[in-house]
């Protein structure tokens, strides 16, 4: 894997995916508290809700010190006041990175033209960064995915945007490499990671179904720069510290403790309703890790009150479940 001199001190370097409703402040919370992650990603935020978002207090802006690099992730059409967002967000937040979100396929992202949509469109997103880079100098980066399997000119699209990357002094830019119609479906194809390093000087970030060190010794791996960890950070919040530690012994992770830590750290910040939302979201995940984890997972979506929900899990966890060799990763 190639050399990251922004992130030197990380080898590799490893960054958490912007997830919906994960990636929030109790989140990289919890993530701080392990470490070894190279900067944490938001979640996607959406452009003109930041007009009227409360930064010191909110969960999508709110950061604190001990998450160390913080990059926001804008989700964005050329026909928002782009710079009346980024002037707030920049004054308000003070981001290590922004990100311009091209790769996410929700239905929701496209209906807006942003996201996996925005990137089938040249023009807007010249012009999108063209407009961010008028008033942002600091580390600027892109996440996106593949286009459109349906475009017949897919290839010469994206090779031509890549070009235009190369135009704006990007930091780096992340490629999931599935295509926009994809979803979480199909494998990535990983053998795109090479095809752009032939193209472009821009350091490259992987992402897509990577949840073990060894994957990292995959030739398709030797032209990136780092990975990015999303529903795999989610099951072990402490996998970064797996990733760039050797030493790291996963058998010393206290389970049960981990679990109750998140319940506190999101009950503290959530009102009862959207905390519990947040905990069964994030407990769908955690659960992967127990041979048997699909009874916790069954039992909890069917409860709507906190303390029902903290007794169940702790009636689980306390029995210290099995654990499961390898993570294979379900979407529920």
């Amino acid at each position: 894997m190639k050399p990251f001199p922004l992130f030197e001190e990380s080898k590799p370097a490893l960054f958490l995916a912007p997830l919906a409703s994960l990636t929030h402040s109790p989140f990289r919370r919890l993530l701080s508290d392990f470490g070894g992650y190279s900067a944490l990603y938001s979640e996607m935020l959406h452009g003109k809700g930041l007009l009227s978002e409360q930064f010191e207090i909110s969960t999508y802006t709110r950061r604190r010190e001990e998450e160390g690099k913080v990059v926001y992730q804008l989700q964005i059409s050329n026909d928002d006041p782009i710079e009346e967002i980024l002037s707030r967000l920049i004054s308000k937040a003070n981001p290590f990175a922004i990100d311009l979100n091209l790769g996410c396929p929700a239905p929701s992202a496209r209906a807006k033209k942003t996201g996996a949509l925005l990137f089938l469109y040249y023009e807007d997103v010249k012009s999108i960064l063209t407009r961010i880079r008028a008033l942002w100098n600091g580390p600027l980066s892109v996440k996106f995915r593949l286009g459109s399997r349906l475009d017949e000119n897919q290839e010469k699209h994206f090779i031509k945007m890549i070009e235009l990357f190369g135009t704006f002094n990007l930091s780096w830019m992340t490629l999931h490499p599935r295509f926009m119609e994809d979803q979480l479906r199909r494998g990535p194809y990983y053998d795109w990671f090479e095809r752009i390093n032939e193209i472009s000087t821009i350091p490259l970030i992987g992402n897509g179904n990577i949840s073990r060190r060894e994957q990292l010794d995959r030739p398709e791996f030797n032209s990136l720069s780092g990975v990015m960890l999303g529903r795999a950070a989610v099951c072990r919040p402490w996998i970064f510290q797996e990733f760039s530690d050797p030493a790291f012994d996963s058998n010393s992770i206290d389970y049960q403790e981990v679990w109750n830590r998140f319940f506190s750290y999101v009950t503290e910040e959530f009102i009862p309703t959207k905390a519990a939302a947040r905990i069964k979201l994030f407990t769908s995940y955690y659960c992967q890790n127990f041979k048997f984890g699909h009874g916790l997972f069954t039992k909890m979506m069917q409860v709507k009150s906190l303390e029902k929900l903290y007794d169940d899990a702790n009636a689980f966890l306390s029995t210290k479940p099995e654990i499961v060799d390898e993570l294979r990763i379900k979407e529920f």
